[in-house]
């Protein structure tokens, strides 16, 4: 005809829409979570007999609501997130007071595309992204440990590095016969500066252990392994096994089809090697006996 003219859409990206706090995305808050779809719409018009003729293009962003189960695994994304951030914070010396009130106050507002993605690629996408707004959360709940941070490490990764740095360093320090008695970010201080002078975790606890194995008599070197058995042990109400058979048939015992089991099975698994240590000390004590008899 005299005038014409077309109108063709185009889907040009697709994925989530998260918009919220950090809790309410954990909560699953009402329109919090929903789907996304950019749309290019081209309008041309020919004009009048091809004269005058445009083309006009629009890009609109279109929300849309996700079914439940959908809304339901991505919340549990944030919960889990949630969960290590308090378990961490406990292990840092945070207050849960403090993780909280980030939690309710960090602003999540992200488009996270996924078209085209499948399985695994899919996965890693958001896996990417919520460990993005994870590291978001930790710089407000650890600000302490910015000190602390590598080059090209997120601030949880630190965070983590750290808290495992401390443990192994207080316990080599322990090994040692070198009581420490400082808590909270004054201890992390203080670790994080031996293992730095030493050049490294691995480097501080191989001089550590040569430390112990060399300058250290039999019962110095036994003692901690009889602290921690005596120790965990006590904290789970129970009494310590007489021999290595004892501590088989506990953990035999469990009923690990019953997640309540799971806690005590990885404490047991925890304290085995010291245990095992303890037990080889005390046969050989007992055998030294028999051969003076």
């Amino acid at each position: 005809g005299l005038f014409s003219s077309s109108t063709t859409k185009s889907i040009l990206d697709s994925g989530l829409a998260l918009k919220g706090t950090f809790a309410e995305l954990a909560a699953a808050a009402t329109g919090v979570i929903k789907g996304f779809e950019v749309i290019q719409t081209v309008k041309s018009s020919s004009g009048f007999f091809g004269i005058g003729g445009s083309t006009k293009t629009r890009i609109n962003t279109v929300l849309s609501e996700l079914p439940p189960e959908a809304v339901r695994s991505v919340s549990q994304a944030f919960v889990y997130g949630e969960e290590l951030l308090r378990t961490i914070g406990e292990t840092a010396g945070v207050a849960q007071d403090t993780i909280t009130t980030v939690l309710q106050n960090l602003d999540v507002d992200e488009l996270v595309s996924l078209r085209g993605l499948t399985g695994e690629e899919l996965t890693k996408e958001l896996s990417s992204v919520i460990g993005s707004i994870l590291d978001d959360a930790s710089y407000e709940i650890f600000e302490s440990f910015a000190e602390y941070a590598k080059f090209g490490e997120g601030m949880l990764e630190t965070v983590i590095r750290v808290i495992d740095s401390n443990r192994k360093a207080i316990q080599a320090l322990d090994n040692m016969g070198i009581s420490f008695t400082l808590v909270g970010d004054a201890s992390f201080a203080v670790t994080e500066g031996l293992v730095n002078a030493a050049g490294g975790l691995d480097k501080f606890l191989e001089q550590a252990s040569f430390f112990t194995e060399n300058f250290m008599d039999e019962a110095a070197q036994l003692a901690p392994a009889q602290k921690s058995v005596a120790k965990t042990f006590a904290d789970l109400g129970l009494t310590v096994p007489k021999s290595r058979h004892e501590f088989a048939l506990l953990v035999n015992s469990l009923d690990l089809t019953d997640s309540s089991t799971h806690s005590m099975y990885q404490t047991l698994m925890d304290v085995a090697p010291a245990f095992d240590k303890v037990s080889d000390a005390a046969e050989e004590a007992l055998d030294t006996y028999r051969d003076w008899e």
